[in-house]
């Protein structure tokens, strides 16, 4: 009998990873701008709450109140590490359709949605005055795109490729750019840009930096 239910689960799990883009992609659509893991870690405590209030109120006797006392403890278990997992994993998921109504609208509803871009490349493209407040960019390229007045405020760009792309008056304010490469780029005119954020990236003497920002000694000097 166990053996039958762990293999329900195991088999449940892998139905869900099969689907799971297409099933993010749904929530998304129905209940836009929430967490399916927060959603689920307050089903589950409503859940625990109901036995807690069953054991402590009417079923405070007998073998009842055990099997209460564990489905609370189980409940609040299964809640927060599922919850956990889906958080995990819907913070990270990719899109399952390509974009059908242009790319700056679509990457402006998944930064609002909390999609993950990682690592999607776009060399060139056109983003003027795209609101990507929020986006997780990591890894992704944008060599020679024009970003010019785009509001990347918090926006997640470790690793990325900004090389010669047009960034006037992009707001940059709280942007993680670790190991971001700013080669042969021009910074003179960007928003909310600090010391730590050019320590942390990559730059070269071709780089060009808003006034009063220092370059950071490791840049290349070529």
């Amino acid at each position: 009998m166990i053996r039958s239910v762990f293999g329900r689960i195991e088999t449940g799990c892998k139905r869900w990873r099969a689907r799971e883009n297409e099933l993010f992609d749904r929530w998304a659509s129905w209940l836009p701008g929430s967490n399916p893991g927060t959603v689920f870690m307050m089903v589950g405590l409503l859940f625990t709450f109901i036995f807690y209030f069953l054991w402590a109120n009417y079923l405070n006797s007998g073998i009842i109140t055990e099997y209460l006392k564990f489905l609370c403890h189980v409940s609040l278990a299964i809640s927060f590490i599922v919850s956990t997992s889906i958080s995990a994993r819907w913070k990270k998921r990719v899109p399952v359709a390509a974009p059908q109504e242009g790319i700056q609208p679509f990457l402006e509803k998944c930064a609002r949605q909390a999609v993950s871009l990682e690592k999607m490349t776009l060399p060139g493209v056109t983003l003027i005055n795209a609101q990507l407040r929020g986006a997780f960019l990591k890894g992704a390229g944008f060599k020679g795109a024009n970003l010019a007045f785009a509001n990347l405020e918090g926006a997640n760009l470790d690793g990325a490729s900004l090389k010669k792309a047009t960034l006037t008056q992009a707001n940059f304010s709280g942007v993680s750019l670790v190991e971001t490469d700013l080669t042969d780029t021009d910074l003179s005119q960007v928003l909310g840009l600090t010391p730590d954020q050019l320590t942390s990236a990559r730059g070269n003497a071709s780089t060009q930096l808003p006034a009063g920002l220092a370059r950071p000694t490791h840049w290349s000097s070529f």
